[in-house]
């Protein structure tokens, strides 16, 4: 993944998180924030974000409780 795709995807990751009601299960918001940590993270300390596919995944457990959103984030990768 190069990094104007993953600021794009970190980007788009922060505008769902942040539309997010508090009625989402915990499980959903945790791993989302954490993957959202991590791809953050990767943006400053890794030119080739090897650190990325191990959100991803993170960010795959998460949006399994959110089919439609899971959807959205598959046809942007």
């Amino acid at each position: 993944m190069d990094t104007a795709r993953l600021i794009m995807t970190v980007d788009l990751l922060k505008q769902v998180r942040s539309g997010m009601h508090d009625d989402v299960d915990a499980r959903v918001t945790d791993r989302l924030d954490e993957a959202i940590t991590i791809l953050e993270e990767t943006l400053i300390t890794d030119p080739k974000p090897a650190r990325a596919g191990a959100a991803l995944a993170k960010l795959g457990e998460a949006l399994k409780y959110l089919p439609v959103i899971k959807a959205l984030f598959e046809d942007l990768m």
